[in-house]
């Protein structure tokens, strides 16, 4: 019984996203509709804000930090298409002054407090107690 059976092939691998269902979804964001591309795109954007409240946690650990250090730092290590997504998002929270700064305030808010402040100098932002779970010393950042 020669050449043995073998098994079947496995399945072909799920399309992945690509830029053009992105801009079709978000056309249909623009004219109010979400052309079914809304929870896809919503899917995409608590992705993009978790990448963010992760490095902004773990630029925390070692101490308090500005909130342009953070800003600085934190949106350098992130995807360039993390940066783009949390940037349309915060412009729509901003109104287009800073939306990447709105973004990053709306994590503060999460998961930091200010320091207290040593001599005038500028307001410094420290990890709050409840934080610290969602801290992992093997993350590389």
């Amino acid at each position: 019984l020669w050449p043995p059976k073998l098994p079947p092939p496995p399945p072909p691998p799920m399309p992945c996203p690509t830029d053009e269902s992105t801009e079709a979804s978000e056309e249909g964001r623009q004219d109010g509709s979400d052309g079914g591309g809304g929870s896809r795109r919503a899917a995409v954007v608590a992705q993009a804000k978790g990448r963010l409240r992760r490095e902004v946690l773990h630029a925390l650990a070692p101490g308090p930090r500005t909130h342009s250090d953070l800003a600085e730092g934190a949106f350098a290590l992130l995807p360039a298409r993390d940066a783009a997504v949390l940037s349309e998002e915060g412009q729509q929270v901003d109104g287009g002054d800073d939306p990447a700064g709105a973004m990053l305030d709306e994590i503060l808010g999460e998961i930091a407090e200010r320091a207290p402040a040593s001599g005038g100098g500028p307001v410094k932002w420290r990890l709050r107690r409840d934080a610290w779970d969602d801290y992992d010393p093997a993350f590389f950042h």
